[in-house]
């Protein structure tokens, strides 16, 4: 565990003319090159050359002021343990993930020689499993979960108790980081920010020759090198016992993948469900303006058709009064004709939108579709 120290820039810019750079090589995980860059990030400026040979002999040399900033924020350095060269200036944020989870006061990561008699209920399942004591519920379809079950282990007889070891450790530091485990007919998997990723262990094997009946032939054939496989897909990665770094000391860094992996998806599920939500509102304004338009159009249409209506009585009409003067003037006013300008003009009132009188026998016609029938 490393432990960190939080600096002010009012605090760090101090010391920076305080001490020189090798008294925080030395004392604080960092390089030369990365406390430079941690101060050229927080515009805290360096001594320049010479500066230390003038302050040893008593040489007043002018100090410059510290300018405010925006958004200024604390600056973390991790004090460096002996023995310890590597350097935390440059953080990325697996390194970041990793140190927040070994610091978490919840967690521990010791591996214990043996287990415990009193096991995890997952522990206790996955054990059974694999011995093939218990069977995985077969009415469970794809999607569904259940709890407590077993974590697939594709292992040899001999690394059954070092795998349990270690999830051991893995379950109850990710139970103490807040997340659990869920179980499927197929997959074992971790819950993080209620995002689901797989988990499994399996053991690397080897090829080797033996005789065979016809010649040469090959088996497979148990390393002991475990591996511990996360995720699927486009956001996978299997952590390998290696030579130097087995798996009993890849834990942190599985929970940190695990952690950084589970909030990103997290959010794209967040953004995926923002757009899909915009789209969908979208759609929907789309939709009201496109009624507004129809209404609109059904609005200009009616209009246009009564300025039809209205044009086309206003011409009948005026047929109607030259026809009655010329009648008059040809001394024709017979009561035939009478009749039929009557008539007429029964049916221009009818026609026109202004007037639109009622008549029994086309009651039940459209006026717009009786102008359309002499058309």
């Amino acid at each position: 565990m490393h432990k960190k120290i939080k600096l002010t820039r009012k605090e760090l810019f101090s010391a920076v003319w305080e001490h020189p750079r090798t008294y925080f090589t030395e004392k604080y995980m960092v390089s030369y090159a990365s406390f430079k860059r941690i101060c050229e990030r927080n515009e805290i400026a360096l001594p320049p050359n010479g500066y230390w040979s003038k302050k040893k002999y008593g040489k007043e040399v002018e100090k410059p002021r510290l300018n405010s900033i925006d958004n200024e924020t604390n600056i973390e350095l991790y004090l460096r343990p002996e023995g310890d060269h590597r350097d935390f200036g440059d953080l990325t944020e697996m390194d970041q993930k990793i140190l927040e989870i070994e610091a978490d006061s919840r967690t521990n990561f010791s591996i214990p020689e043996k287990l415990s008699n009193m096991l995890d209920p997952v522990l206790i399942h996955t054990k059974k499993w694999y011995n093939k004591d218990v069977k995985v519920p077969e009415d469970l379809d794809y999607y569904a979960r259940y709890y407590p079950g077993p974590i697939r282990c594709y292992i040899s007889k001999k690394q059954l108790s070092r795998a349990l070891l270690l999830f051991n450790v893995l379950l109850k530091n990710l139970n103490a980081r807040g997340h659990e485990l869920t179980f499927g007919r197929y997959n074992s998997f971790v819950k993080l920010y209620g995002i689901e990723i797989e988990i499994s262990i399996s053991e690397k094997n080897k090829r080797i020759k033996i005789p065979g009946k016809y010649g040469e032939e090959y088996k497979s054939e148990p390393t002991g090198m475990l591996a511990i496989n996360t995720g699927e897909y486009y956001y996978s990665k299997t952590w390998n016992d290696a030579k130097t770094i087995k798996l009993e000391n890849k834990l942190s860094a599985i929970i940190a993948w695990l952690e950084i992996e589970a909030e990103a998806e997290r959010q794209r599920e967040i953004e995926s469900k923002k757009r899909e939500e915009e789209e969908k509102e979208k759609e929907r304004l789309e939709k009201e303006r496109q009624i507004l338009i129809d209404n609109e159009i059904s609005l200009l249409q009616d209009l246009r058709q009564k300025s039809e209506l209205w044009h086309e009585a206003n011409k009948l009409r005026k047929f109607l009064y030259e026809y009655e003067a010329q009648l008059e003037k040809d001394n024709q006013l017979t009561k035939e004709n009478i009749e039929l300008l009557h008539f007429g003009f029964q049916k221009v009132d009818l026609l026109d939108p202004l007037i639109q009188t009622h008549d029994d026998l086309f009651s039940d016609i459209d006026p717009f579709k009786l102008l359309k029938l002499w058309k």
